[in-house]
């Protein structure tokens, strides 16, 4: 996945399209050394099915931003909508 692609995401429904379609690998960031010495993906182990992952989402939403669940949807505008940068 590349910095871009998330960047671009202009939806909660957008931006978990881009998540799934990687597989939880994103270029960008450093990858950690799992247990075996070896070096792991930053998501390492993140087969979350789409249904987990808007789930994720939403609920991340609302953590950061107060926002009740009930209003936070996947079509929401990112940064229109929801405030987010």
């Amino acid at each position: 996945m590349k910095r871009s692609a998330v960047v671009a995401a202009t939806t909660l429904a957008g931006l978990c399209d881009v998540l799934a379609a990687s597989g939880g690998k994103a270029e960008w960031l450093p990858r950690r050394p799992d247990s075996a010495g070896g070096t792991a993906s930053p998501a390492a182990g993140s087969g979350d099915s789409s249904g987990e992952l808007e789930t994720f989402l939403v609920e991340f939403v609302v953590e950061q931003t107060g926002y009740p669940a009930e209003i936070v949807e996947l079509d929401a505008d990112l940064e229109a909508d929801l405030g987010i940068d």
